[in-house]
């Protein structure tokens, strides 16, 4: 309610301390703070929500590109919820908080507004418990986040190789740019220890990052290859990522 009426915020957003206990869930849930706070657009957030008259120079194209919320903990106003048009106007999303907070932003220059704040201090969220949660539960995010836009998709699965993945080979291979790599190297394991610190997740993640940003690949592929064709599962439904309202079948 306080981040509510300080921000002047339809929606805001929690993000509690990510719990994880198996070593599916320490290696890839643990990745989601790191990456939250990475490439999520910060700044330009900050800069809109200071200077109000702002948002109206953003282009209608970008504009729900810059939102995204979290499932776990989410708190609307009335009048904003219902502007959207509330979880009936998602029901066609698989991947519906982020959703949520995409529809927020498209309408920044109708005055709404989102901000998603950091909750690690107050509560906890396990998301899942075994290996097969962690491969069914991203496989369904990972695509459908990008909605129908697979050369978002694509690039930045080619991004997150290249900057998270690539540095890790280079550092070990002889070359004239190995002292650079290894510099990479040190930023990553660095921001990793922090984002670990602040926002919770396994010390395993940060030390094992490679294995563990290579299985994040993986179900990212995964989630690739099920969604164009037989489907994503979700709690032992298969959902038609195309048209998500129609249940394909059921285990």
């Amino acid at each position: 309610m306080a981040a509510a009426r300080e921000h002047q915020a339809d929606l805001v957003s929690a993000w509690p301390r990510q719990e994880v206990v198996h070593w599916a869930e320490k290696l890839v849930v643990s990745l989601l703070p790191f990456a939250g706070a990475l490439f999520y657009p910060h700044g330009l957030l900050w800069v809109l929500e200071r200077y109000p008259e702002w948002r109206q120079k953003i282009p209608r194209i970008f504009r729900r590109g810059l939102g995204a919320a979290n499932g776990q903990a989410l708190f609307f106003s009335r009048d904003g919820y219902q502007a959207v048009g509330g979880h009936e106007a998602l029901r066609s999303h698989l991947v519906e908080d982020v959703a949520m907070g995409r529809a927020m932003a498209q309408r920044m220059g109708e005055g709404r507004w989102w901000v998603n704040v950091d909750s690690a201090g107050m509560i906890g969220c396990r998301m899942y418990r075994s290996f097969a949660d962690v491969w069914e539960g991203f496989t369904k995010n990972a695509r459908a986040a990008f909605e129908g836009n697979i050369c978002a998709f694509l690039l930045a699965g080619f991004g997150q190789v290249v900057l998270m993945l690539f540095p890790f080979f280079w550092a070990v291979w002889p070359s004239a740019y190995q002292r650079w790599a290894w510099g990479e190297v040190g930023l990553i394991l660095l921001l990793r220890a922090l984002a670990t610190r602040f926002a919770g997740g396994s010390w395993w993640s940060v030390w094992l990052h490679p294995l563990a940003y290579g299985l994040a690949i993986a179900i990212g592929l995964n989630s690739w290859r099920r969604s164009a064709g037989a489907g994503v599962y979700w709690k032992g439904r298969l959902y038609d990522v195309n048209n998500p309202t129609e249940l394909a079948s059921e285990r």
